[in-house]
């Protein structure tokens, strides 16, 4: 849900982040923070389920 509260999905995609999805990070700086947020605050455990989108490649 927090995709759908940060509306990244209305932000539409390169043209090279069509053609190489490996590049595409889905889950950027504002994704963490506002998952590290909802942890600290409603003591959950929110995590980013597979390491591929976990945005950890810098290019």
């Amino acid at each position: 849900m927090i995709h759908l509260y940060l509306m990244d999905y209305l932000q539409p995609l390169q043209w090279w982040e069509r053609l190489y999805s490996c590049f595409h990070k889905e889950h950027d700086s504002r994704f963490k923070d506002m998952m590290n947020y909802l942890n600290e605050t409603y003591n959950l455990d929110i995590k980013i389920r597979f390491k591929e989108m976990r945005g950890l490649r810098k290019w």
